[in-house]
């Protein structure tokens, strides 16, 4: 188990940066200055957690700009949206001094608290696995364009590996674990 409580420090003038960007290119940023939970004591959750403790970033002291996407709740962003975030967010990092990398959060096919918790889409996984393996991110793009069960739930997740394929367009990605594609 994690012990879950994350404190990590921010970088304004990115995160400025960042929002403007977007907004001028056509985006819509909820911008926040300070997170509290408010309803929930476990504060953003383990999608984000869990990558900053075993990446070990608030020890590094790497400061980051958190970026929230929907991938639950109607009306939810399609495919082609979420590459096009990552293609601005590309631009405006190439556009700042700093050195930046992008991460994305979240799993592939799954729906824990769903009707089909438990299952798992191979098929879909390995398709998604194997165009980010051939740098062919723009081909995830065709996901979500039609409504069907098998992309609900917490496959919806997959959007924040869309937005990492645009902000790494042509970037052949590799798999962590010894299954291989």
């Amino acid at each position: 188990g994690f012990d879950e409580t994350v404190t990590l420090g921010c970088h304004p003038e990115v995160a400025h940066a960042l929002a403007a960007g977007l907004v001028e290119r056509g985006f819509d940023p909820a911008v926040m200055t300070e997170l509290r939970p408010l309803s929930k004591p476990e504060g953003i959750g383990h999608a984000f957690t869990r990558p900053a403790q075993m990446l070990q970033i608030a020890e590094s002291g790497v400061p980051v700009v958190p970026v929230f996407l929907n991938s639950y709740h109607e009306p939810l962003p399609s495919a082609q949206r979420c590459f096009a975030l990552g293609q601005a967010i590309r631009e405006i990092a190439d556009s700042r001094p700093e050195r930046i990398a992008v991460l994305g959060s979240g799993g592939l096919s799954h729906d824990p608290d769903g009707p089909r918790a438990g299952w798992i889409d191979e098929p879909l996984d390995r398709w998604v696995l194997d165009r980010i393996s051939r740098g062919r991110g723009e081909e995830l793009t065709n996901l979500f364009t039609f409504k069907t069960d098998t992309l609900s739930g917490g496959t919806g997740e997959i959007r924040s590996w869309v937005v990492v394929a645009g902000a790494m367009p042509g970037v052949k990605g590799r798999r962590g674990d010894a299954a291989g594609p």
